[in-house]
């Protein structure tokens, strides 16, 4: 941390692994298994950095909008 830099952080999570991108859906269900909630690559307790501003109901393709959804 640097100091006089604010720090803030978000999340992602699905309520359920069929809900995402197919290629992210075991990926999510093993970070489960291990991390607990997740956007299918990063767990929500990894995601959280200085001020934690919540977790958004989307996966990672979606947060960092990547355009490969059909």
């Amino acid at each position: 941390d640097v100091s006089g830099v604010t720090y803030r952080s978000i999340s992602a999570a699905r309520q359920s692994a069929l809900h995402y991108w197919a290629p992210l859906c075991a990926t999510s269900l093993l970070l489960e298994r291990f991390q607990g909630a997740n956007d299918g690559l990063v767990s929500v307790e990894s995601a959280r950095w200085g001020e934690y501003l919540g977790t958004a109901e989307c996966d990672h393709v979606d947060l960092i909008n990547f355009p490969l959804k059909l």
